[in-house]
């Protein structure tokens, strides 16, 4: 990137290392310059932070709330709107104060976590549709195809850029290094960078090595090969800074592997392959209470399913939501179970009723509805209770 005197963030020199009084006059200047910016900017007045903090603090504790309630949908959409707020912001507003390159990763990392928002919205909002463990299997591979499309894209980028048919060859020489102060939340430390001079083209150019680290790797003096943009003559790459071929396949490999796993999330999820086991404990017990209605025996529940289903529960659901879909009649329960059924049970069913539902032991076929009003259930199978899980 371009050489540029005046930017306040960078103290140049012809030593690779800060003298440690210099380091802390370095700190002290820094933490003034971003203190002076904030109170200086018009375009971030303090009261629109103040907003956005307290609504990030607003939105997190409804995460909290929604999961201690069990409302497990309302948490985890609520924790997608984190994400979409805070990469809509970093988006919109990027950073003024930083050197350009800067700007444009703060704007591809809001894009990053909008995606990777909707990717958590969007499922959930389709829960009611598709059920609830589907989508909580759709949201895992989205966010794993969106996380490994953008890191194989990194990856693949940073391996060009450190490949040999990268752009065209100048000899420069170095002639210093920029230092900077890298802060962390505990500590804060020097990074430095090797400025290069070199001619192309009949211009003259003095640009910065993009790579930061402690210790550059280029003298001052030293003559080294650039492989310069030749779109962008300000950009180049360094091969004294480059990564390991190794690091650039590692990275691209893992990246694939993301990706992969997500689009077999995806491929389950949309196709009906995978589901998640319901081996979570869930409230019980050994006899409905209801008051009034006929008793319900084991020996009734298995003379109307059959005598060939052995493995079957007795659960209580709640029937959160009707619907036509495509010819197909379908109930959604309470726990996120949608059942397809016939015409007739389907103008039976009531909607917000509770049934004691005759399952098989994955609850995935049902195979009785009872109304909880008409029966008590005296047999010996435990009872389990879906009537309050979203």
């Amino acid at each position: 990137m371009r050489y540029d005197p005046e930017y306040a963030g960078w103290a140049f020199s012809t030593e690779k290392r800060m003298e440690k009084n210099v380091v802390r006059q370095m700190i002290r200047a820094n933490y003034e310059r971003q203190r002076q910016m904030k109170a200086n900017d018009p375009k971030k007045p303090a009261w629109k932070n103040a907003l956005f903090l307290v609504l990030i603090f607003a939105a997190v504790a409804g995460v909290f709330i929604a999961a201690l309630s069990a409302n497990t949908l309302a948490a985890v959409a609520l924790f997608g709107c984190i994400f979409f707020a805070l990469g809509a912001k970093s988006l919109v507003t990027g950073r003024s104060s930083a050197p350009p390159q800067r700007g444009l990763l703060v704007r591809g990392s809001g894009l990053v976590l909008i995606l990777m928002g909707l990717c958590v919205i969007l499922p959930v909002l389709l829960s009611g549709r598709i059920g609830q463990a589907k989508a909580f299997i759709l949201m895992g591979g989205a966010l794993f195809t969106v996380a490994g499309l953008f890191a194989a894209a990194y990856a693949i980028r940073t391996a060009y850029h450190s490949g040999a048919n990268y752009g065209l060859p100048v000899e420069a020489q170095c002639i210093g290094y920029v230092h900077k102060i890298v802060s962390s939340r505990n500590s804060s430390h020097v990074e430095a960078a090797e400025v290069f001079e070199y001619d192309y083209d009949g211009e003259h150019y003095t640009a910065v090595n993009s790579v930061f680290r402690r210790t550059p790797a280029a003298e001052v003096g030293e003559y080294a090969e650039l492989r310069i943009n030749p779109d962008m003559p300000d950009e180049f790459f360094y091969s004294g800074a480059k990564s390991t071929a190794l690091a650039n396949f590692i990275g691209i490999l893992f990246s694939f592997a993301f990706v992969a796993a997500g689009c077999f999330l995806l491929w389950g999820a949309l196709s009906g392959r995978l589901t998640i086991p319901q081996n979570e404990e869930k409230p019980r017990s050994n006899n409905v209470t209801v008051s009034g209605g006929s008793e319900l025996t084991d020996a009734q529940i298995q003379q109307e399913i059959g005598a060939d289903k052995k493995d079957w529960e007795v659960c209580l659901y709640r029937v959160m939501d009707k619907r036509l879909i495509e010819d197909e009649y379908v109930v959604n329960l309470s726990g996120g179970l949608p059942v397809s059924c016939t015409k007739d049970v389907y103008d039976a069913l009531k909607l917000g009723g509770d049934y004691i539902v005759i399952t098989d032991s994955d609850c995935e076929n049902v195979y009785w509805f009872l109304p909880m009003e008409s029966y008590i259930y005296t047999g010996d199978h435990i009872v389990s209770d879906f009537r309050r899980q979203n």
